[in-house]
Parts: structure tokens; sequence; C-alpha cells
């Protein structure tokens, strides 16, 4: 209960002046906040395919330090590292059943003992001529969340460009929710939703540029 009260005063301060600049819209259904988040990506389809594949791969291995780009600016003073610790103690999927298994390291950095969580659930990556899907389903309930569901969606728009789509589905435990309404829900999470579809749109704009110049 320490480390959940803790976490949650890390999230809810400092937070509001972030929410004011974002593309998204979130509703709330079913006892889940639901966002949507749209960009239009100034490179070709399979360039933003190519992210994707390194999200996908990412996810796989070393997720913290492996997708830093993918995470940038999202801690509590939007740098890489907030006052959260956040990292990975071990990453187990099996792309046969695409059953993915993260175990977290939490606490605030100057925790000496931060806490364990297992997150469980579906990692899947689709692959289309005019479609490129990548998802994370959580399906055990942990302590702060009862489900989540993300999907990050590219398709191309005209010759040069491509749409990039992130949609995030998440149903807090029974203490978050004592705490969550949709405006303190829109300053915490759905600014740093809409913060990693720009860094994935960033990544492919940066790359076209970077093979443009080779």
């Amino acid at each position: 209960m320490k480390l959940l009260i803790s976490i949650l005063l890390a999230f809810t301060t400092s937070f509001v002046a972030y929410a004011t600049d974002v593309n998204a819209k979130t509703v709330f259904t079913d006892g889940h906040f639901v966002t949507d988040v749209d960009y239009y990506v100034e490179t070709p389809f399979d360039s933003l395919s190519m992210v994707l594949d390194e999200l996908y791969e990412g996810m796989q291995n070393r997720p913290t330090q492996d997708l830093k780009w993918a995470w940038k600016g999202l801690g509590r003073n939007k740098s890489v590292d907030g006052d959260l610790n956040l990292r990975e103690n071990g990453v187990k999927f099996n792309p046969s059943t695409n059953e993915y298994i993260l175990n977290l390291l939490v606490g605030m950095t100057s925790d000496e003992n931060p806490s364990q969580f297992q997150v469980e659930g579906k990692l899947l990556d689709s692959k289309r001529p005019s479609m490129h899907l990548v998802q994370l389903a959580i399906t055990k309930k942990i302590k702060i969340l009862n489900d989540a569901n993300f999907v990050v969606t590219a398709t191309p728009y005209g010759r040069n460009r491509s749409k990039l789509h992130v949609k995030g589905s998440i149903k807090f435990g029974w203490f978050f929710n004592m705490f969550f309404t949709t405006s303190r829900y829109a300053s915490i999470l759905e600014w740093r939703i809409d913060g990693f579809t720009k860094n994935v749109k960033e990544r492919a704009e940066e790359k076209m540029v970077s093979n443009q110049e080779k």
C-alpha cells in the first residue's frame, strides 16, 4: 500500500500544465479510460512500419533500455528519468502463442528496495500491405491495473506520408479508481500516450532524414 501511495503522489504532482498541449481524445466507458491519438507522419508507410518493427522487437528484450527513444519526455519532469524508478527485471515472450511476461521493478528513485510487478498479457504484431499493427494486451490483473490494451497502428496516407494511430484502454484497480477522474487521467496519462505517439512519429521522420543524408 505504501508503494501505491508513493506512485500516486509521484504521478499527481506537477502534471496539470502538461495536459493542455495534446492531440488526444479520451472517453470513459464501461470502467475504462479509452484514449485515441492520431498523427500524420512525413514518411512513406514502409518507413513507419520499420519503426513499429523496432518497437515490437524492443518490447521482447529490454523495453526500458532498448526503447528509450519511445519513453523520452514521459517522466515526471518530462525527462527520461523521473522521480519514479521503473525498469524491467526480465522479459519472457513466446512468439508461437504471443504470451508475454514482463517483470517490472517499481519504486521511487530513493527507494533501495523497489517492489516487483509482473505484467502478463499478449504481444502481437500484424502486418498487411496497407496496415501494420503492434498490440500489447494486459490480461492478468495486478494491483494497479485490472486490464489494459495498447494498439499502435500504421497505415499509408498518400505516396510519401503515413498515418499513425495509438489507442490505449485502461481500467484501474479499485485503489487507483478512487482517485482517477477524467481530468486527472488527462493530466497524468493522456499526455503520456500522446507523447509516446509523438516519439514514434519523430523516430520515423528522423530515420527518414538520416537515410536521405547517407
